[in-house]
């Protein structure tokens, strides 16, 4: 068969959008998957955890953006005191809307949920 050479054309550049568009749906699948990981362990302590308060020892900008500047993601150094009294120190990153800052400033205290086995930390309260 002679086909034109505009059909030629139309096939390729129709193949390469086919190409293109599979990329991108596995891109945002990874994209997806790999942010679902990095939450699930934090919403898990956030519902499990106890709660406990943490003073803002120093606060960090990590120069990391989520969503153009919908959050920033800043370094919380903390001395966290769980419901017994039992204090110990830690370092989060927590993602942190530019209008909640101030919320999260050195010397403020924070209300945090704690695993009790693990010591991992999780902010509870607003940060967007």
């Amino acid at each position: 068969m002679n086909f034109p050479a505009w059909v030629w054309w139309a096939a390729a550049i129709g193949l390469f959008l086919l190409v293109e568009a599979l990329v991108a749906i596995w891109f945002i699948r990874r994209w997806t998957r790999q942010r679902a990981e990095t939450t699930a362990p934090l919403e898990e302590i956030r519902g499990t955890g106890e709660t406990g308060s943490a003073l803002v020892l120093e606060a960090t900008d990590t120069g990391k953006r989520l969503g153009a500047y919908s959050f920033l993601v800043v370094r919380l150094r903390l001395r966290v005191t769980r419901p017994h009294g039992e204090e110990f120190e830690t370092e989060i990153d927590a993602h942190i809307s530019p209008v909640r800052i101030p919320d999260f400033a050195e010397g403020k205290h924070i209300d945090v949920s704690i695993d009790p086995h693990t010591r991992m930390v999780a902010v509870n309260q607003r940060t967007q």
